[in-house]
């Protein structure tokens, strides 16, 4: 009989980063996905049990009786609660977990300060800067560093995800793709808050900077908002040359044809970096650099004031022509890195 094996996450990119564990685990495991959506975020995840107010996490964990657990990280403070709450289930039951960092910016959201029994036994992280961090804001076990899951994925398969489906623009209409954050969550309260807190003020000051920055420029601009997939609201523009996306399966033809993607430090922003395109971060301060993936390509430009973004945005859109898509396939690293992986976990449960 199969071990079973819970892997619980909240949201999109820790999904995202689960199911690519759920892949590889599920032929030793019987694995079960838990969530409190059943939105799989363009992957194939199929949640085995949504959690609500009949089926909570302190019910499944008791029914499924798992023999490992893998835990996402989240703003949210209902599910840091909530990874808490299983942790010290597991402890006492002598469960192992493992908690899975898809960002650098999940140091906001340790679940672990205030209860020592909820303590991770392994972390998995994406690569050596956020292993550093996270060293450094007081974690002493084991760190193993896989890899980014997708960022590998799209390396070495990028035609798999930047299909040419939509037509090129014209060379008379230059075309933005700007890349929105979700609200802030209002519960992040007691841990260091250094890190990723303050998108949405960044979006409420950068889209209306856009508008007047086009209004003012002499050629044909569009711009395209992709909304984030946690936005609880879509906001509409009066302006003919703005057009909101909330459809998330439409981010990647849209970020091909586009002259420039900005954002604050989405993970949409290293992918665009990664295939060549020109891309902006926009972040209020240089510590703030930080929060961009060491996955993203040298020619993502990191910046913090408004007059050099008024000054490389004319550069890029004074163009005459869109700049094409560069595919360098690579071996996935994070493929490589299962064997390893896969040998400490059976280490671990011994």
């Amino acid at each position: 009989m199969k071990k079973k094996l819970i892997f619980f996450a909240d949201d999109p990119g820790s999904k995202l980063f689960m199911y690519y564990l759920l892949e590889i685990f599920k032929k030793k495991f019987e694995t079960f996905f838990i969530s409190n959506d059943d939105n799989s975020y363009m992957t194939n995840i199929k949640v085995s049990i949504k959690i609500d107010e009949k089926n909570t996490i302190y019910k499944i964990y008791k029914k499924l009786k798992p023999d490992l657990i893998f835990l996402s990280f989240c703003n949210k403070l209902k599910v840091r609660r909530m990874n808490e709450q299983l942790s010290v289930m597991a402890h006492k039951d002598n469960v192992k977990v493992i908690a899975v960092s898809d960002s650098i910016k999940n140091l906001n959201s340790r679940y672990w300060n205030k209860n020592k029994f909820s303590i991770p036994d392994l972390l998995i992280v994406t690569d050596k800067k956020t292993k550093t961090e996270f060293k450094k804001n007081g974690f002493i076990k084991k760190i193993f560093i896989s890899g980014h899951p997708h960022y590998e994925s799209l390396l070495s398969q990028p035609n798999k995800f930047f299909k040419k489906k939509i037509k090129n623009i014209s060379v008379e209409t230059k075309k933005i793709v700007f890349v929105d954050e979700p609200d802030i969550y209002k519960h992040i309260d007691e841990h260091d808050e250094s890190l990723g807190n303050a998108n949405k003020p960044r979006s409420d000051i950068l889209i209306p900077y856009l508008i007047n920055f086009i209004k003012d420029f002499k050629k044909k601009i569009d711009i395209t908002i992709l909304s984030h997939p946690l936005s609880t609201k879509i906001k509409k523009y009066k302006e003919s040359f703005i057009k909101v996306c909330d459809n998330n399966k439409e981010k990647y033809p849209l970020i091909y044809d586009a002259d420039v993607v900005i954002g604050m430090s989405s993970s949409l922003l290293v992918e665009s970096s990664l295939i060549g395109k020109t891309t902006i971060a926009f972040l209020e301060s240089k510590k703030n650099f930080k929060e961009i993936s060491s996955y993203a390509s040298k020619g993502l430009l990191m910046i913090n004031n408004f007059e050099r973004l008024n000054a490389e945005l004319m550069k890029i859109l004074s163009q005459k022509k869109t700049l094409k898509v560069k595919f360098r396939k690579r071996k996935n690293l994070f493929n490589l890195r299962m064997k390893t992986l896969n040998s400490m976990v059976k280490k671990l449960m011994n």
